[in-house]
């Protein structure tokens, strides 16, 4: 059984998931005073435990304070003494009722009963389990400002937190603030350096720590040694240089240390499977892969489009392969819009350096722009397998790129592959509604065309295409009203048949009858981006969209105006307000109105809740 004694302070989160065979964590964390939540499980959780079937109780008899979050106790189905611990003098900064302790071991089947020799606190006994050294800590302290106290009742130093074994500073169980060898202080001295947000180091001290596994600060190459950050109001030390900051390589600098980036930060890191949008978390920043990007994503997730660019925005180099395969998400390769060179110095099969495999729902590759300056050094290209992607697409991507072709076939088996552009106009347009037609299209057989689709959503800048942002595994942003329409008349075929002509000699032309949608519930003052879409059954040859226009609602009147605040002065009425939450336009001037009351009786007496007239 592990146990960790020494263990007083956790500056992140506690989580347990799944732990068979454990009964407490009175052996595992006999000490354990303070967890400070400065990273939270699930953006909530600073103690999280969930679906351990063998734990009957929590057992952090020395847990007196949680920082930061909540509390997370779930479906521990033999747990109990959760409801005989005040979570409140634990957490000073939440209620009870944002704790979720939900599935545990009925109340009702809990002994639950504190030990006699535990005292009493608003009228009741707190404890972490029945024995007499299980009360809950620091119920009793009586100290100003919080503080805690010894076992006696003795108040703490008030640099100290969680308790203390005497009165200095060096007898704090945690420091409250920051640490210094064994004192604690307010505030770290100027010639030191704060590392994890509390503790004091020298430059000596930070740079003698050792370095972090590879796998727990992510895939940098050379990140994952101590570095000296000097920022504008307070030194640290790091093992991550933070955003607009490098590692400060310059020939004979004795130390290393964290320094501003003049313009783009250059960051290598090292080949990254990506299974999951979570993997892609550490390439963040990156502008060089030292080796492959594997992208694999088969377990799909939420807006992986967002993540992978957040992500992957910054790559502009590959020194191995790049490999997208079975990635059912991935509608477009724009989250790589940056890529510019890939060098090939490892391949797939000793053969390919771009491989993109049996996507199913990839629809396009890299945008124009970025496959006229892209460079594979070496290698051919093999794009097989992808049932949505178009073959034109592939062709305009060997013609920008001048890439060595490899396999390239079979692809977009499932998608028409043929378009055909429709043309539309704003007829009318208004604070909250519009008004597009349209002329109905009259290629091949229109009785396979069921309706049209005006897609739209509110835009700040114009969109590349109307793929920007999309994949499979999330919403469409894009809101949408449906028309459907009857393409042509349906004929009599009794009539027809007495005149032997039959349903290859009908001409089932629509004749472009114009199409009318309308878009209401818009947002006044508002740019949008239009776009129509024609629908089809399957076994149509063609897909039909427009292109992407922008509209501009009009201007409505504003909303009140916030926190209206009227001063007397000599003479005079100072006047103040705040904008309204909705302008609803550009606001030029705001126009003040006011009028004299005659101050009689009837207005000094008046009750204004029954008559508002004066």
């Amino acid at each position: 059984m592990y146990t960790f004694p020494e263990l007083k302070e956790i500056t992140g989160h506690l989580m347990m998931f799944k732990v068979f065979g454990l009964e407490t964590l009175r052996n595992m964390f006999p000490n354990l005073a303070v967890i400070r939540g400065q990273t939270v499980y699930f953006n909530t959780y600073s103690l999280f435990i969930h679906e351990c079937r063998d734990m009957k109780e929590i057992g952090l008899i020395g847990l007196t304070d949680i920082l930061n979050g909540t509390v997370r106790i779930s479906k521990n189905f033999r747990m109990c003494y959760i409801n005989t611990i005040d979570w409140t003098r634990i957490i000073k900064n939440a209620s009870k009722a944002d704790h979720t302790f939900i599935e545990n071991r009925e109340e009702s089947l809990c002994p639950d009963y504190c030990n006699e020799a535990c005292k009493m606190f608003d009228h009741k006994k707190y404890c972490w389990s029945s024995t007499s050294r299980d009360c809950q800590k620091n119920l009793g302290c009586r100290c100003k400002g919080g503080l805690s106290c010894m076992v006696n009742g003795t108040c703490c130093h008030e640099y100290c937190l969680g308790g203390c074994s005497g009165l200095t500073t060096k007898h704090c169980h945690v420091c409250k603030d920051y640490q210094m060898g064994q004192a604690c202080l307010p505030e770290c001295p100027a010639d030191t350096y704060i590392l994890a947000g509390h503790r004091c180091l020298t430059d000596k001290e930070c740079l003698k720590l050792p370095p972090m596994k590879p796998d727990t600060i992510g895939s940098f190459v050379t990140e994952n040694t101590p570095k000296l950050l000097t920022l504008p109001t307070r030194k640290e030390c790091v093992f991550k240089c933070p955003n607009g900051y490098m590692v400060n390589d310059t020939l004979g600098h004795k130390t290393e240390e964290c320094i501003p980036c003049l313009g783009t930060c250059p960051k290598v890191c090292n080949s990254t499977k990506i299974y999951n949008t979570k993997d892609s978390e550490q390439l963040r920043g990156c502008t060089k892969v030292q080796g492959n990007l594997d992208i694999l994503l088969y377990y799909g997730g939420v807006d992986i489009d967002r993540e992978l660019k957040q992500n992957l925005l910054s790559i502009k180099e590959v020194t191995g392969y790049v490999k997208i395969m079975r990635s059912y998400g991935l509608v477009t390769l724009n989250f790589l819009q940056n890529l510019e060179i890939i060098r090939g110095e490892r391949l797939v099969n000793d053969r390919y350096s771009l491989v993109i495999i049996d996507n199913p729902n990839l629809e396009r590759l890299f945008r124009e722009k970025q496959t006229e300056k892209m460079k594979i050094l070496n290698g051919s290209v093999n794009i097989i397998h992808n049932r949505m992607l178009c073959p034109k697409w592939i062709d305009a991507f060997f013609n920008a790129t001048k890439a060595t072709e490899g396999t390239i076939k079979p692809n977009g088996d499932m998608n028409p592959c043929v378009e055909e552009k429709i043309p539309f106009q704003f007829v009318k347009i208004t604070d909250k509604s519009a008004v597009i037609t349209l002329n109905a299209l009259t290629i091949g057989d229109v009785r396979q065309i069921t309706g049209y689709m005006a897609l739209y959503k509110k835009v700040s800048a114009p969109l590349i295409d109307k793929n920007e942002g999309r994949d499979r595994c999330s919403l469409n942003d894009w809101m949408s009203v449906e028309v459907q329409i009857e393409s042509v008349i349906k004929p009599n075929f009794s009539l027809l048949a007495a005149k032997n002509v039959t349903i290859d000699n009908l001409d089932f032309s629509s004749k472009g009858q114009e199409i009318t949608i309308g878009l209401e519930k818009l947002e006044p003052f508002t740019t949008y981006a239009v776009l129509i879409s024609a629908r089809t059954l399957t076994s149509t040859g063609y897909t039909a969209d427009s292109d992407i226009k922008y509209m501009k609602t009009s201007p409505r009147n504003p909303g009140k105006v916030q926190e209206l605040r009227v001063e007397s002065g000599n003479e005079e009425l100072h006047v103040s307000w705040k904008p309204p939450l909705q302008s609803n336009g550009i606001i030029g001037f705001y126009k003040v109105l006011y009028y004299p009351i005659k101050n009689d009786f009837r207005v000094v007496n008046q009750d204004y809740c029954l008559n508002r007239k004066y």
